[in-house]
């Protein structure tokens, strides 16, 4: 009788889950049983897998992809954690996860696109015209929507080519399939920028860009709209797009005649010609309110002063603008505003110069009465606005006028001394205790006092 306890017993298969983590060498070796149908995007963070994110096949770790990801990152704007919920962070979780995806499976972007046509088909999901009309249509809404929109634009001519050429060398694939794949890969960055939008609004949008449109065109292509009787909110639409196109003042004439008043909106026709002096002009001769400001205090120097536009400051200000204009303070508002993601209220333009622009800029907005000595609603000053953008010229010649902010100095420097010390004990490979004991000698050995 065969004693089957003694019999050799076939091995199961190996399970690349079981330890709750899935390493690059996994991912490499069982791609096949990890990116599959048989799961749904965002899967690990749904069964808690600790993922190696630091593969280099992962798109998200291609030096010609960073610049995309921050944009389609900037650009999607879901906020700060403490305005957003559990399907944000599901959201999140199924973009990385796509991207590391594409970069180990990416003829799995086949059977997604499969996926997303069955469900565009199905409507319950937009098309890429949909998207892509949707897209053009939030580039309209700002200045800042438009300079992120035409710089997305920009770094996806780029990055196509790239990851096309990406494909063909580490996985053989001829140019015309390889290029098919890189296009498919970029939709996921496109699509996560776009975000979700209802089915509702696709009839609107298009309509939307249809009166937008002509402000492209000639003087005949604006008249012929007009013979179209379209409503005053369009008409200011189509105002907003020539401005944004920089369009030249008999375009603009014959719209500003329409229009009625120029302020408008939660940011006025003047916010939507900043990249234009002449158009800035023009618009202030007709009456624009020059320190129109929108949702949370903003004017349009706030703008200039960020463009480090110093003739374009120059000219705000000689036409009145309020050179210590406030952000809403915190007694208007809560100390928080979701709609903004606003936490420091009350901000003036010298601190706005002070993160964003130059020392040429903080001494302009001085020379033309700007209070150095004024605080935020949180109680930080000018130079605290430097030290955290961490511009240094800006840090030096504001504590050279007798502006600091020590504090918040002592914490900046002991942070950078923390980073250092994690990074070198990471790069030693240390581990547990033997980490922990070289982590606080560097740390005390470093901090300020």
């Amino acid at each position: 009788m065969v004693d089957l306890d003694r019999c050799p017993q076939p091995k199961p298969p190996y399970d690349p889950f079981a330890d709750k983590k899935l390493t690059c060498w996994e991912m490499r070796r069982y791609r096949d049983r990890i990116f599959t149908d048989n799961v749904d995007l965002g899967w690990p963070s749904q069964l808690n897998i600790d993922i190696d994110w630091s593969c280099k096949e992962n798109l998200g770790s291609l030096p010609f992809l960073r610049r995309l990801d921050e944009l389609t990152k900037t650009i999607r704007s879901d906020g700060s954690p403490r305005c957003t919920g559990t399907i944000v962070r599901y959201h999140w979780a199924s973009y990385n996860f796509s991207l590391l995806e594409a970069g180990f499976a990416p003829e799995r972007l086949l059977d997604k696109r499969a996926l997303i046509q069955k469900f565009a088909d199905a409507e319950l999901q937009p098309t890429d015209a949909a998207v892509s009309d949707y897209f053009e249509r939030w580039s309209y809404e700002s200045l800042y929507n438009f300079d992120l929109y035409q710089a997305y634009m920009v770094e996806i001519a780029k990055a196509t080519p790239m990851l096309t050429r990406h494909y063909q060398r580490n996985f053989k694939y001829p140019e015309q399939k390889a290029r098919s794949l890189a296009s498919l890969a970029i939709d996921i960055y496109v699509r996560f920028a776009a975000g979700s939008f209802p089915r509702v609004s696709v009839a609107e949008t298009s309509r939307l860009l249809g009166i937008a449109r002509p402000a492209r065109g000639s003087l005949d292509d604006l008249e012929a709209l007009f013979d179209l009787d379209p409503g005053e909110d369009d008409l200011r639409m189509a105002l907003n797009v020539a401005l944004l196109l920089q369009r030249p003042p008999a375009h603009l004439t014959l719209l500003v005649d329409r229009v009625g008043s120029l302020d408008y909106g939660d940011e006025s026709a003047l916010f939507f010609a900043l990249r234009n002096h002449r158009n800035v002009r023009f618009l202030l001769d007709r009456g624009a309110k020059i320190d129109y400001q929108n949702g949370f205090g903003k004017t349009p120097l706030f703008y200039a002063i960020g463009f480090n536009d110093r003739p374009l400051v120059e000219l705000l200000l000689g036409r009145g603008a309020d050179v210590n204009h406030r952000y809403v303070s915190s007694d208007k508002k809560d100390k928080f505003d979701c709609r903004y993601d606003i936490e420091h209220t009350a901000r003036t333009p010298l601190m706005h110069a002070a993160q964003h622009a130059d020392v040429a800029m903080l001494q302009l907005l001085l020379r033309r009465g700007a209070r150095l000595h004024e605080v935020d609603g949180l109680g930080d000053n000018a130079t605290a606005y430097a030290l955290r953008a961490d511009r240094q010229p800006n840090v030096a010649y504001l504590k050279g006028l007798g502006l600091v902010s020590p504090d918040l100095e002592r914490q900046i420097m002991s942070d950078k001394v923390a980073r250092k010390c994690l990074e070198e004990g990471t790069r030693r490979g240390l581990k547990d205790k033997e980490y922990d004991r070289f982590f606080a000698a560097c740390y005390e050995a470093g901090k300020p006092n």
